[in-house]
């Protein structure tokens, strides 16, 4: 669960915060059409299950807030992947979504990781 507005003091969760609003965002063949009888006020979006049985659920409240779920069914597996493997383990990483880089675990004079 990522809230949008808020501004996360970790680097590492306010690039990951961008990186998954930039996926939910590219991933428009997932989207399904947003719901809510009155979309200035509040609206969500489910995503399509992707090929992990992850769904993807974007709610929007008053027009601008932007929280992001994941729902994880029953039969799936947490998948591996290296990236956020290195990520979690405090390694200079990139994530890439099209041309556009996310980096995490930036190097610092005080970590020189």
């Amino acid at each position: 669960m990522f809230f949008e507005f808020i501004e996360y003091s970790d680097d590492n969760l306010q690039t990951l915060k961008r990186f998954l609003k930039r996926r939910c965002e590219t991933e428009k063949e997932l989207n399904l059409d947003p719901k809510g009888s009155n979309p200035e006020v509040f609206y969500y979006q489910f995503h399509k299950s992707d090929e992990f049985g992850f769904i993807g659920l974007k709610m929007v409240f008053y027009g601008s807030a932007e929280a992001y779920f994941t729902f994880m069914g029953k039969e799936s597996k947490e998948p591996f992947n290296l990236g956020i493997k290195l990520m979690n383990e405090g390694f200079h990483t990139f994530l890439e979504i099209g041309d556009e880089k996310f980096e995490f675990n930036k190097k610092t004079p005080s970590n020189n990781v």
